[in-house]
């Protein structure tokens, strides 16, 4: 795996990383492909991605190619179908440098990575385009990337062939897919929490303001088509009569508190038993990071917003609390907090008492532990 080498010019160095893993002494248990690169899980706990070999021509014509996109004067995200201006980009440099014959011995290498690189997420690419992988993780730069897949949970985190391999690479990476959600993360707000363009939740610590050695990556990827009742039935997580007993109570608009640990599956039940409420009920949910995947019409979606604004004089935040304050002149038949953790318990206790159904996740080990965690400060129900 090549690194990054930076330049004393402002012109950036575009080189070009390319996944590689030697498999043939390797005791591989599944593999399959993600676009035009392959993904072998072995049976010792790892997840290899194999991308296309580029030749060194081809490296040398894929880092011109960047420089000159780098240094357009139309923004890449302007254009309506990304993938064909960059086509339309790689013909044309070929023309104008009289490369042709080049580019088109190289061409699926140079477009696989170029869209890659420019539209793609990266090095992280074929993670975030596999739908088996759950979570992406990377604690530090000097350490492989982990992933957690969704047909290999007994190995918890599989280790992977992605390495960031420098600070400044993982800074500058997290620096551009943060920008690529309307936000941004700087020394002065170092840690931000960001939702992709598909919907998955994406959690950075940028440089070492927060976190040692350097920054950190982690992204929850949930389900293109979100669970329904029938495939909790179909898993076996819950039975025909607790379901049947769930939709008597929500029918009645109830209030449920969905107790779990970190990534237990919370939010993936709560998508679920709203599959059992009434289809003309008016929906408002209420979440740091935007995550359900309601199905009803009248659903309202409300999130909390995080001002990087440093002033003292004024707060630009809008918290759960404010939020749910404000729902409450919803006419809401049914609300849904994502989860809560301090003082917006109370309030969602109150609204609940007023009539409409209610429902929200908490992170605790159990009945016990929840109720403890209930009655005690923050919340102090």
């Amino acid at each position: 795996m090549k690194k990054l080498v930076s330049r004393i010019d402002n012109k950036p160095k575009f080189n070009v990383v390319c996944l590689f893993a030697d498999i043939s002494n390797v005791d591989v248990i599944e593999q399959y492909f993600i676009g035009q690169a392959k993904v072998f899980v072995t049976k010792d706990g790892r997840y290899l991605i194999v991308e296309p070999k580029i030749t060194a021509q081809g490296h040398e014509i894929y880092e011109h190619m960047m420089e000159q996109l780098f240094l357009s004067l139309e923004p890449l995200e302007h254009a309506r179908d990304p993938v064909s201006y960059i086509e339309t980009h790689i013909w044309r440099e070929a023309e104008q440098q009289a490369i042709l014959d080049q580019v088109k011995a190289n061409f699926t290498e140079l477009k696989y990575y170029l869209i890659r690189d420019i539209v793609g997420y990266g090095i992280l690419d074929v993670m975030m385009n596999d739908d088996n992988i759950e979570e992406i993780t990377a604690e530090r730069f000097d350490r492989t990337v982990g992933v957690i897949h969704r047909k290999f949970t007994e190995f918890n985190i599989l280790d992977s062939n992605v390495l960031f391999g420098s600070e400044d690479m993982m800074n500058s990476y997290i620096q551009r897919i943060i920008q690529r959600t309307g936000h941004s993360v700087t020394a002065a707000a170092p840690v931000m929490n960001a939702m992709t363009q598909t919907g998955d939740r994406m959690t950075v610590t940028y440089e070492r303001e927060v976190s040692l050695p350097g920054p950190t990556i982690d992204i929850r990827k949930f389900t293109r088509q979100p669970y329904t009742i029938t495939h909790l039935l179909e898993l076996g997580a819950m039975s025909k009569l607790m379901a049947a007993y769930l939709w008597i109570l929500f029918d009645a608009k109830a209030f449920g508190l969905i107790i779990g640990e970190t990534g237990s599956g919370k939010t993936t039940t709560i998508n679920s038993l709203m599959c059992l409420t009434n289809p003309r009920w008016k929906i408002v949910s209420i979440e740091e990071t935007p995550e359900l995947k309601i199905p009803h019409y009248r659903w309202e979606r409300l999130f909390t917003r995080t001002s990087s604004m440093i002033s003292d004089s004024a707060n630009y935040d809008i918290t759960i609390m404010d939020l749910i304050k404000a729902s409450l002149r919803m006419r809401p038949d049914f609300e849904i907090v994502g989860e809560v953790r301090g003082e917006e318990a109370f309030a969602l206790f109150q609204s609940a008492a007023t009539g409409h159904g209610g429902l929200t996740s908490f992170h605790a080990s159990g009945v016990e532990s929840a109720l403890s965690r209930l009655s005690a400060e923050p919340i102090n129900i």
